[in-house]
């Protein structure tokens, strides 16, 4: 069979080459490279590396080379992991492997013909991009030992090395970790590169030379230099720090390029890889030298954040390696607090992150060089880290001064959002009594702050379904009431959500389970966040002032199961519910089918009727992908659910704070309940987008 040449494909790889790439390419062992896998019966489990989550949902089976993630759907065979991970069009995905598995690749010449005009140009299209990835690195590559050359022979380069003598950089660690100099002259790599016939503009793409009026000239200068590397260890970029006061800025690092991205890159990380393995954690510093100071010192675990807050990217890197973090910062640097609230990125991807305090003014790099104690007290300074709220806390302590009441206000106002973004329930409470006590202030006025903090990060976020959620309350539309106007005055998107489950319960047996089981998952849910501790009274009033037109409209003897009666609970609007209703019953009994279903629902039920033809109409037009779609409604009623239970806890909180008893004990569970649910406002209860809204 000739190989497919969809996108991302090159027609240079039969199936029979892939399949025998796929076999010698056990799944398990280069996953296990990225995903710290752990054996379930046949199958391994891990944290999913395409999206953050604390419960390991990822699953690899080897039996069939397969992977799959039950919380993103995300799945594919051993080269969709790599293209997906990595970034890397099927082709790269194809040689990577083949590499890895000493498979040998056919020459790059094939012919286009077999492919058809479609297929040839995609081809194309991923070669060219291919080979010019495949010469930046070679550029990155050759700039990376010319700079190093420069460090280690060239007269003028004196300053650079005399400056890691000073810093106690060994040769080893220059070799290493490829630091090198780049010469003062405005084209010296540019002179050397044009030479071989390189492009300016190609030398502009790799971040290597910028073009000002008069042409191209060497973006870097008289600079010391630090090479970063990907993964693999291949030069994707440079960081470049200034040996002379006057030069400005101090440290000067290559743009975003088709390689380079600060924000998806850590210092070090190729070189620290096993050693971070070994160790079970990774010791997080600022600057280029803090890291190669750790390196020399025998701390072989550190990587270098190069002064950014962490991002997502950096920390799907680590979760390859690691789930253990210790940061070890200067406390007095300007951009600390910052960093600080980048590792709650980490902390929001479930890692242990602890915090190494060092002394005031110093930095790993003068620690390690003999300040504050030397190696040994920095070495102990990391094995006492403390976890990062703790630190958060303490630094907040020196920083302003908790005798006074202004002091103590700036301190509480500072540590609300380190309480906020703790994601464990018993942990937060822990941490949230221990800091009132020392502080000292009244637990429950620190509870309060927490509340007022995040129903403040909730309101641009509440503020689109507040009215809707007001009118349904109050019913001053009169949602479901026969005879009157208004029966979808309930907020449009759940109208249209609800309207859309009932078209695919309709469509077929296969989406009408899928409604079912999505439904299901979502009380499952509600349980496992609390919501069903009181999910908005307003439902069970509603569900209960509907019962009796319920029951009349169905006159058979149709009693829903406990799980048919939970997804019957997620149709707000009696009308929907009780359509919903009677297509469970005739499922029970055969197909559903449209002469069956308006037939049963009866001549005098004339809203219930025009509801379900709507639905089966509705059902002819609906997306292909029917799980996502089914997701999304589901998603749109969990939303729904929730912020009526928020907003109902507003209500009762704002009028207990009115009465001045905020001290009584409904109070202060009141506010755990709200801090807890409002913590699942940002994300996993779904979007506000209905297929065909």
């Amino acid at each position: 069979m000739a190989a497919d040449y969809g996108p991302g494909r090159t027609g240079r790889f039969s199936d029979e080459l892939l399949n025998e790439i796929r076999a010698k390419s056990d799944i398990v062992a280069v996953i296990g490279e990225y995903v710290p896998l752990k054996k379930r019966g046949s199958n391994y489990l891990g944290l999913c590396p395409f999206h953050q989550e604390k419960t390991p949902s990822f699953t690899v089976t080897p039996d069939k080379q397969m992977f799959y993630c039950f919380g993103c759907q995300t799945g594919g065979n051993v080269l969709t992991f790599l293209m997906k991970r990595e970034g890397l069009t099927f082709g790269e995905a194809v040689e990577h492997l083949a590499a890895r598995a000493g498979v040998a690749l056919p020459e790059k010449g094939w012919d286009r013909r077999r492919a058809g005009a479609r297929g040839a140009a995609a081809a194309e299209a991923d070669e060219r991009r291919r080979s010019e990835r495949d010469l930046l690195y070679r550029l990155l590559d050759f700039a990376s030992r010319f700079y190093h050359q420069a460090l280690l022979r060239s007269p003028e380069a004196e300053a650079a090395r005399q400056y890691l003598r000073r810093r106690g950089v060994s040769p080893a660690s220059v070799e290493a970790f490829r630091l090198g100099y780049s010469p003062k002259g405005w084209d010296a790599l540019l002179k050397t590169l044009t030479a071989k016939r390189v492009d300016p503009a190609v030398l502009e793409r790799a971040g290597l030379v910028l073009k000002g009026r008069e042409g191209h000239y060497d973006r870097f200068r008289g600079r010391l230099m630090f090479t970063i590397a990907d993964h693999r260890g291949r030069p994707i970029g440079f960081g470049a720090r200034a040996l002379e006061d006057s030069d400005e800025p101090k440290y000067l690092n290559s743009p975003e390029t088709p390689l380079f991205s600060k924000s998806r890159v850590l210092y070090g990380l190729n070189l620290a890889a096993q050693a971070i393995r070994r160790a079970g954690r990774v010791l997080v510093v600022e600057g280029y030298m803090d890291a190669i100071a750790c390196h020399e010192a025998g701390l072989d675990f550190t990587v270098a954040a190069m002064g950014t807050a962490f991002t997502a990217e950096q920390a799907r890197l680590l979760r390859r390696h690691t789930e253990r973090v210790v940061t070890a910062f200067d406390a007095d640097s300007a951009g600390t607090l910052a960093t600080l609230r980048g590792l709650e990125v980490l902390t929001a991807a479930g890692f242990n992150v602890k915090v190494a305090e060092m002394p005031e003014g110093k930095d790993p790099d003068e620690c390690l060089r003999g300040a504050a104690g030397g190696p040994e007290a920095f070495r102990a300074a990391i094995e006492e880290a403390v976890p990062l709220p703790e630190y958060r806390f303490r630094l907040a302590l020196r920083r302003y001064e908790p005798t006074t009441i202004e002091g103590r206000v700036a301190v509480v106002k500072e540590i609300v959002p380190v309480l906020a973004a703790i994601e464990g329930i018993v942990e937060r409470e822990e941490y949230l009594r221990d800091f009132a006590r020392r502080l000292p202030v009244p637990e429950e006025s620190l509870l309060a702050e927490l509340a007022r903090y995040l129903r403040a990060a909730s309101d641009a976020r509440r503020a689109g379904v507040r009215d809707s959620i007001a009118k349904w309350r109050n019913n001053e539309e009169g949602l479901g009431r026969p005879g009157r106007r208004g029966r979808e005055s309930l907020h449009r998107p759940v109208e249209a959500a609800q309207r859309t489950l009932l078209a695919y319960m309709v469509r077929a047996e296969e989406t009408l389970h899928l409604v079912l089981a999505e439904l299901l998952e979502a009380s499952d849910w509600c349980s496992r966040i609390g919501l069903d501790r009181g999910d908005g009274g307003e439902r069970e009033e509603e569900q209960e002032r509907d019962q009796d037109e319920v029951a009349a409209a169905s006159e058979d003897d149709f009693e829903p199961t406990e799980h048919e009666a939970l997804a019957l609970g997620w149709f707000l609007n009696p009308v929907h519910r009780r359509v919903a209703r009677a297509v469970l019953d005739l499922a029970r009994t055969g197909s559903v089918e449209a002469a069956r279903l308006v037939d049963g629902l009866g001549p005098e039920d004339e809203e219930d009727v025009r509801t379900a033809v709507r639905a089966l109409f509705e059902a002819e037009n609906l997306p292909a992908e029917a799980e996502k779609a089914i997701r999304d409604c589901v998603g749109v009623l969990k939303e729904h659910r929730l912020l009526s239970r928020i907003d109902k806890l507003h209500r009762r909180i704002s009028e207990l704070e009115r009465d001045g008893v905020p001290v009584e004990r409904e109070y202060a569970e009141l506010l755990r309940e709200l801090i807890d649910l409002e913590r699942h406002t940002d994300g996993g209860t779904g979007h506000w987008t209905v297929p065909g809204d």
